[in-house]
């Protein structure tokens, strides 16, 4: 998860992502989830760059908001055979 107004917690994924390729299975599946997506105005990470970013380690990608309440139910109630689809 990153914050989409904050490029250093964007950038910090990367060392997370290259962490779980190190030491976690390789059966597992990941989501790289951008939140805060209700403050728009302050975006330093553009949809296609977390997108860009998810594709490069084979993760899903969402872009959700707590604050409004988008996308937050459908990252945590997908049921885990629906990745594989």
């Amino acid at each position: 998860m990153y914050d989409i107004t904050s490029w250093s917690s964007f950038t910090n994924v990367l060392s997370w992502m290259d962490s779980i390729s190190e030491h976690g299975s390789p059966l597992i599946k990941i989501a790289l989830v951008a939140h805060k997506i209700d403050l728009e105005d302050d975006r330093q990470v553009s949809v296609e760059e977390g997108q860009k970013l998810a594709e490069t380690y084979n993760c899903l990608f969402f872009e959700a908001s707590s604050r409004a309440g988008k996308n937050c139910a459908k990252v945590f109630t997908m049921e885990p055979y629906s990745w594989y689809i």
